[in-house]
């Protein structure tokens, strides 16, 4: 299971108690206001303990610049994402063909969430400037393929896995970059409208054809 990445930002022997890293957790949230409300140029130290009712130095303490509380902001929203998603694809009820939908399904549903999809583009702007941001971002996106190439296999155990490897970053591409045009924060145009069953054709049809 992905590691809790509040803990493992901050400083030895707080975060890993049960009240430091209440408080690295209670950082990170008024950061993440922050960055959706006003962006990465406005997100600093004592903008986020001020929200927190704490002094810099507090953050600094845990969070000793804003780039490690960005680091840390998008490490803890992509492990969030790859546990629910683990968890839920892992559940042996579910057959490898639904779980493959509702792991589709999940990432449809946050294109509708107007602050999650502020967050995340702030985050990917940055990953652009940052090579540490942009790392985390790589490594997300490669556990995101290793998960949906396994489920790939278990639906079509036919297909060689680099061949998996390749539809599952294809899949993966077409969600993601749909989120650009779908949900709250897309085009209101007609060709999105009931777009969601045409990707889960689509996903199918790659994942089950040789």
């Amino acid at each position: 299971e992905p590691r809790k990445t509040a803990a493992r930002r901050s400083r030895p022997g707080t975060a890993v108690q049960p009240k430091g890293e209440h408080r690295a957790e209670e950082i990170l949230k008024a950061a993440r206001a922050v960055l959706v409300e006003e962006g990465y140029a406005a997100l600093t130290t004592r903008k986020v303990a001020q929200r927190v009712g704490i002094r810099q130095s507090n953050v600094q303490y845990y969070f000793p610049t804003k780039v490690d509380l960005v680091r840390a902001l998008f490490e803890n929203a992509i492990d969030a994402q790859m546990r629910a998603v683990a968890r839920q694809t892992q559940t042996a009820r579910m057959t490898p063909e639904r779980r493959m939908i509702w792991s589709i399904d999940r990432f449809l549903e946050s294109h509708n969430n107007i602050e999650e999809q502020a967050f995340l583009r702030e985050l990917w702007a940055l990953s652009a400037h940052d090579p540490d941001v942009a790392d985390v971002m790589n490594r997300f996106y490669e556990r995101w393929v290793d998960i949906a190439t396994e489920n790939i296999l278990r639906i079509n155990p036919g297909m060689n896995r680099r061949k998996a490897q390749r539809r599952a970053l294809l899949i993966i591409s077409v969600v993601d970059g749909l989120s650009l045009f779908h949900g709250a924060a897309g085009i209101q145009h007609a060709a999105v409208r009931g777009i969601e069953k045409e990707l889960r054709e689509v996903v199918m049809a790659l994942v089950e054809s040789d």
